[in-house]
């Protein structure tokens, strides 16, 4: 799945296209590279990152619309 056209409420210039993933494997790679994952939880979806990727844990934060100063 992707999209050439750009996401600024991500806080991100890459196209949408690059950071979605169709399997694990090719998943695990993007978050490599600082990419997320959005994964189903039992009520809601999940979004993760590696953790110490410290540009992907400001993603995840931007892109929840949440202040990272915690």
């Amino acid at each position: 799945m992707t999209s050439q056209r750009n996401d600024d409420r991500l806080g991100s210039s890459a196209p949408l296209g690059s950071l979605l993933f169709s399997d694990a494997a090719e998943a695990a790679r993007g978050m490599e590279q600082g990419g997320l994952a959005v994964y189903p939880t039992e009520t809601f979806f999940g979004l993760g990152c590696r953790a110490d990727r410290a540009d992907a844990v400001l993603r995840v934060f931007e892109t929840k619309r949440r202040k990272a100063d915690m």
